[in-house]
């Protein structure tokens, strides 16, 4: 009785027959798992998880192949199983074939079902309506019952919007092939992971399979919406594959033989396969002549080694393709220079056949670039020789090039200088206050400004910089030639401070001379008055309201004095009586006078003075004169405490030696309104009563008699310098 597979009425003799020796071969088994075998009437058998063929694959090729998308992930797994399984059914089939000694096509067909339910993979129902036939009319409808693929998938609760059972009609497909001569494919209709209630199959020839598959729906209308996404098995479709390669083939070579550059194919050892025309022109040779050389014939000598690591590492898998610019030499003689490109084509296995190259004609393209590089030496030869540091940078600020000078004017190398940008070198702007600047420009324009460049030490100086716009390899930049104008800038200071020398010193030159005059005027009607007012006070009682107003009096006689005292010093012209003397002992004589003053009102004197200093010769009276002048003004314009700080350098001024000393305070500063007025007589910023506004226009006069200079630096809040230079020869 057949219970393998269920046949048309027919067929079920042969079937049973099968079924008889089927059942023989499996009883004839032997398993031994000390060695890992089960082996089956002399054939060697392996048992596989029936997930691990179909739902577990899916999974995992679903997850290789993510990135192509999950319909096309799916399709990949078929086209794999579907191969896998119909290859493993031609082979066994040929093999129960051989040992049946099978000849009739239907009787090695009855083989398959009954081994196919032995083997676990389904039960097979044929129907009725199938037709077996060694030609193109082979026509089989079938289900396979309790199918594993459909099971696996069913048991891991996953449902398919595509029929799974590509293994049953990969094999089935395979094993009808063998049996009957005929190319056959099977395709699966239904399936009861798609919800259908059976998984139904069709197989024919490649070419009847889909009339096939029409003809059963219209006989059968009712699972007509089911059979709607059944697809085409992937030995149907290589047929497809290869007509659309043939095709390709053609329009590659209809490519090589038009292409504009260069194309060929080449040997493993160096000879010409295949070249197109382009090819012949570059290198002069005709086709026929060509194809006798080989590429190291027609490559320059110097060249010949150019490539040959590039080769070997095509051959060895590193890479897919590699560029190169190289020389060849044309039939007559001159070099053409090409630019290569080589790829490898590998055959199924991986193994190497050919090279492709692809050669383009630079000629014109190096001797253009040949003559920029010369004129690009040139210009850089005088880029590098300019005295002023020289910017490009892009409109963000980025440095694109720089010169020499750059480097050196801010102690950088270049490589350090082309990763910043303009506010890493241009003190207190940002990209922000810049770019306003830069908006406004147009190519071809162009602006002088100022700015303060900073070294890499951290020190300043200040700069002049012409900037203009221009285009650079089709982008607009800024081009910035930017000098040091820091010996400028000391220049217009030092006239700055010698006119406002000149002002005073004719200023105090004038009023020098009304003063000497005007004070014998006012000095001997003074004296009358001092006089009176002191003989008035020995008479009057010490309680007398006359007493109290004639104090006043003599008080203000005694600030008279005072005044016309300093008008008297101040008016006198004689000349200093120097003699050689040491700097900082003289500060120190006028420092022991005050320091202690200066302990009392907290404030704290620092003593910086240059190590050597060099004698000086100067009047030491008159010169304590100054220092104590300065001292008092700094004490006076520190009330609640601070520093003073006392520095003495050896500078060089015009080439000539001085001495500078400098007194830094602390204190309240001088307003800059007031700064152009301090060394005037009489500009004092004390309350009345409290100076005279003498003492720094005296120390002026003392200063220029010692052909030297005195200016001074302030911030209203941030304290004064009070700056001496003094010749030392």
């Amino acid at each position: 009785m057949l219970n393998t597979a269920r046949v048309p009425k027919a067929f079920e003799p042969l079937f049973e027959k099968a079924q008889e020796y089927v059942a023989k071969y499996f009883q004839a088994k032997n398993e031994d798992p000390s060695k890992g075998t089960i082996d089956i009437f002399g054939e060697r058998y392996i048992l596989v998880r029936a997930a691990s063929m179909s739902v577990d694959f899916f999974s995992v090729v679903m997850d290789l192949y993510k990135k192509e998308g999950p319909e096309e992930a799916a399709n990949i797994a078929r086209q794999i199983l579907f191969d896998i399984a119909h290859a493993i059914g031609k082979q066994d089939a040929k093999r129960f074939h051989e040992k049946l000694n099978l000849k009739d096509p239907v009787e090695k067909l009855s083989v398959g079902p009954v081994h196919f339910s032995h083997a676990g993979w389904a039960f097979v129902d044929i129907f009725p309506e199938s037709h077996p036939s060694p030609d193109d009319n082979f026509f089989l409808v079938y289900d396979h019952v309790y199918s594993f693929e459909s099971d696996a998938w069913l048991s891991a609760g996953k449902k398919s919007d595509f029929p799974v059972c590509v293994m049953n009609a990969g094999y089935s497909s395979g094993w009808c092939e063998e049996s009957f001569g005929v190319t056959l494919v099977a395709s699966e209709i239904l399936c009861r992971v798609k919800g259908d209630d059976a998984c139904r199959f069709v197989m024919a020839p490649p070419s009847r399979i889909a009339g096939h598959v029409a003809d059963l729906v219209h006989r059968k209308p009712e699972p007509a919406y089911r059979v709607a996404k059944y697809e085409a098995p992937v030995f149907f479709k290589r047929k497809q594959y290869e007509d659309a390669l043939k095709e390709s083939e053609e329009r590659f070579r209809g490519a090589f033989e038009s292409s504009a550059i260069g194309m060929a194919l080449v040997s493993l050892d160096g000879t010409w396969l295949k070249v197109n025309p382009s090819l012949c022109e570059i290198v002069g040779y005709p086709e026929r002549e060509l194809l006798t050389k080989t590429l190291k014939d027609i490559t320059h000598p110097g060249d010949l080694e150019a490539d040959s690591g590039y080769i070997e590492k095509l051959l060895a898998g590193e890479t897919h393709y590699y560029h190169l610019e190289k020389r060849y030499i044309h039939k007559q003689g001159h070099i053409v220079w090409i630019l290569l490109s080589i790829s490898l084509v590998r055959d199924a296995q991986g193994q190497p056949l050919y090279f492709i190259a692809q050669m383009k004609n630079i000629t014109e393209r190096k001797r253009i670039e040949a003559k920029l590089l010369e004129s690009e030496k040139r210009f850089r030869a005088l880029i590098e020789q300019a005295s002023d540091a020289i910017f490009l940078h892009d409109k963000e600020g980025r440095f694109l090039d720089v010169n020499q000078k750059a480097c050196e004017s801010l102690g950088y190398g270049r490589e350090d200088l082309l990763c910043m940008s303009v506010p890493d070198i241009e003190k207190g702007v940002s990209i922000e206050e810049l770019k306003p600047i830069w908006d406004r420009m147009s190519l071809g324009q162009a602006k002088i400004l100022e700015g303060i460049h900073r070294r890499r030490d951290g020190t300043e100086f200040p700069v002049e910089i012409h900037l203009g716009m221009i285009d650079y390899s089709g982008e607009e930049c800024f081009l910035a030639f930017a000098r040091d104008v820091s010996g400028r800038k000391e220049a217009e200071k030092r006239l700055q401070a010698a006119q406002q020398q000149i002002s005073v010193s004719e200023k105090l030159a004038g009023i020098g001379q009304l003063s000497a005059g005007v004070c014998h005027e006012i000095l001997n009607p003074l004296n009358i008055i001092s006089l009176h007012v002191q003989m008035l006070l020995r008479r009057e009682p010490e309680d007398s309201a006359l007493r109290e107003k004639l104090s006043k009096v003599r008080s203000e006689v005694d600030r008279i004095e005072k005044i016309v005292s300093a008008l008297m010093t101040f008016a006198r012209q004689k000349e200093p009586e120097v003699k050689p003397v040491q700097i900082d002992a003289e500060l120190e004589l006028a420092l022991s006078l005050v320091e202690k003053d200066f302990m009392l009102d907290n404030i704290k004197i620092v003593r910086d003075y240059r190590p050597g200093l060099p004698e000086i010769k100067i009047d030491g009276d008159e010169m304590r004169q100054v220092f104590l002048n300065l001292l008092q003004n700094a004490r006076h314009a520190m009330p609640a405490g601070g520093s003073l700080t006392i520095k003495v350098d050896p500078v060089k001024i015009e080439g000539s030696g001085h001495l500078r000393i400098q007194f830094c305070d602390t204190g309240t500063g001088i307003r800059k309104e007031h700064l152009s007025k301090v060394f005037d007589p009489f500009f004092t910023t004390k309350p009345e009563g409290k100076g005279t506004g003498m003492g720094l226009a005296i120390v002026h006069g003392i200063v220029e008699k010692h052909r030297g200079t005195v200016a001074v630096e302030s911030v209203a809040g941030e304290g004064a310098t009070f700056i001496i230079d003094l010749p030392v020869n």
